[in-house]
């Protein structure tokens, strides 16, 4: 703990204050609401236009995708960044995340199309991962799209890493993978940093999350397993004082030894989420320029 950047411990501080510590021991329609609001407090980050669409998803299901245009667009031509949040699969939305998704243009220079997946209870598995892959198909007929990057916070990480296996089975060209706090084992066990249990995400916290998204034995298999020699590109940014960190090393580590270009950076002394809000807690944006440089690189 004492590794801890002063500037993360207080927003760790705050952030127990404000409730956020427990959401699973609250109801889930207030810890939805404290996690919507938990980055209201920072500064905004402008960008050059945010527009939100509905579009038709798979069996007719409507969903909220919203795009992000950079306040300085470059980076790699024609491609687009498609951005799974957070929030242990039954909390996040386009608004708990919206200041991620407009760092992440920023940084890239390239436009961000944000998918308002349906979360669970009420939409268990597979539900999330069809709303990513539907939300990419759309960007990617979008005019001027040639392919994909398929990126997540968290959780988000996971379905990001899913959604782009379907895509690539689909034929869809996905370009990199860009996984922030990567979440992609169940295994608490042998993935988790049991110094860090509590500091921003709990093991109770995902194990209540998890069994609400998988509505059943077996009903949700593990990203981890679709990581392999078919892979696109990758870049990991983790954390120091994530208790999830160690699920960033193993991406990393199976990617690596499946032959797949890889990049883990950890942030000394951050904490979970830290991606999206490093200009407040570091004055830079180092691991994100890191990431946008990796995914901005010609395939």
């Amino acid at each position: 703990m004492s590794r801890m950047h002063p500037a993360a411990a207080a927003v760790v501080a705050a952030m127990a204050e404000a409730g956020q510590a427990e959401p699973h021991r609250m109801p889930l329609a207030e810890a939805r609401r404290l996690l919507d609001g938990a980055y209201a407090a920072f500064p905004p980050l402008p960008v050059a236009a945010v527009s939100t669409v509905r579009i038709e998803a798979r069996d007719a299901v409507p969903l909220a995708v919203r795009r992000y245009v950079p306040d300085h667009p470059g980076g790699a031509a024609r491609r687009a960044i498609v951005f799974a949040h957070g929030g242990s699969w039954v909390r996040g939305s386009l608004d708990s995340h919206d200041r991620v998704c407009r760092a992440v243009a920023n940084a890239s220079g390239l436009p961000v199309v944000a998918a308002g997946y349906r979360l669970a209870p009420e939409h268990p598995a597979p539900a999330a991962v069809d709303d990513v892959v539907d939300v990419a198909t759309w960007a990617a007929g979008r005019p001027g799209t040639r392919e994909l990057v398929l990126c997540g916070d968290s959780v988000g990480a996971g379905l990001a890493v899913a959604a782009a296996a379907a895509l690539r089975a689909a034929g869809v060209p996905v370009a990199h993978q860009l996984l922030l706090c990567p979440i992609v084992s169940s295994d608490l066990d042998r993935w988790f940093d049991p110094v860090y249990d509590g500091v921003l995400l709990s093991r109770a916290e995902l194990a209540w999350g998890r069994s609400l998204y998988a509505g059943g034995a077996d009903a949700a298999g593990d990203p981890l397993g679709l990581l392999g020699p078919s892979s696109p590109p990758t870049t990991v940014l983790a954390a120091e004082c994530d208790p999830v960190r160690p699920q960033g090393e193993l991406v990393r580590d199976v990617l690596a030894g499946a032959g797949v270009d890889v990049r883990l950076h950890v942030a000394a002394g951050m904490v979970h989420g830290y991606v999206g809000v490093e200009d407040v807690l570091l004055g830079a944006t180092p691991a994100l320029d890191l990431g946008a440089a990796r995914v901005t690189a010609p395939g």
